[in-house]
């Protein structure tokens, strides 16, 4: 059943429960964005990783192509299901209304350098992240720059809509409680990079700065209503 928009959200979790929110339509709609992501998602990264390994000749910038390339399909596959299958706008999965906040967007830009600055400080101190000081040559580091900037919008950008967005308002669909709401995503969210753990000698607390970090950037997103 099919429930009208609300007038004047505050937050972008207030269209929880609007359009055809349902649980099979959730569940369906978790299952097309991460199928998108890491299916369509890895045969579109193939000529972006040849095109690295040959062109860039392996290079960080090419590395970082070839995971930014991955996340094309969710880009695009978490608004179309937002729209077409959950009916209603398609920034509703991570936004109140159509419109830029501009202090929910300074608030964002300052918490996403803050939280990766530091966490990368603080678990590099603690050795559960792999930090190296290197400097590369010019023409290298103005690649990764531009190559790392797009990355910035679409990997993470995606990231953000995937967990804290749509993953988030489908456990909020059902709960008032912030701690499930906002934990429960972030729990998904670190055990997604399970697989970092092998570069840690299999040690679980590799997941920590993950976690932490997924907390965080929820906690901001309910507090400030917008991702």
């Amino acid at each position: 059943m099919e429930t009208p928009s609300p007038a004047k959200p505050t937050s972008y979790l207030d269209w929880s429960d609007q359009g055809a929110a349902t649980f099979a339509r959730y569940a369906i709609g978790l299952l097309l964005i991460f199928a998108s992501w890491l299916v369509l998602g890895s045969l579109i990264a193939v000529p972006f990783t040849l095109l690295g390994l040959t062109v860039l000749e392996g290079s960080a910038a090419a590395q970082t192509l070839g995971v930014v390339s991955s996340f094309f399909a969710a880009a695009v596959a978490v608004p179309l299901v937002t729209r077409y299958l959950l009916k209603r706008p398609w920034w509703s999965v991570g936004f109140p209304e159509w419109r830029i906040d501009w202090r929910a967007l300074g608030t964002a830009m300052a918490v996403g350098l803050v939280v990766g600055l530091a966490s990368t400080l603080i678990f590099g101190s603690l050795g559960l992240l792999q930090i190296r000081l290197q400097v590369p040559d010019a023409g290298a580091w103005l690649l990764l720059l531009a190559v790392a900037g797009v990355g910035l919008l679409i990997q993470t950008g995606t990231e953000e809509l995937m967990y804290r967005g749509y993953l988030t308002q489908c456990v909020r669909r059902y709960t008032a409680s912030p701690i499930l709401f906002i934990g429960v995503p972030a729990l998904i969210f670190s055990a997604m990079h399970i697989g970092n753990i092998a570069e840690f000698g299999g040690h679980w607390y590799a997941l920590l700065p993950y976690l932490v970090s997924a907390l965080l950037y929820a906690w901001f997103a309910y507090r400030t209503g917008a991702l």
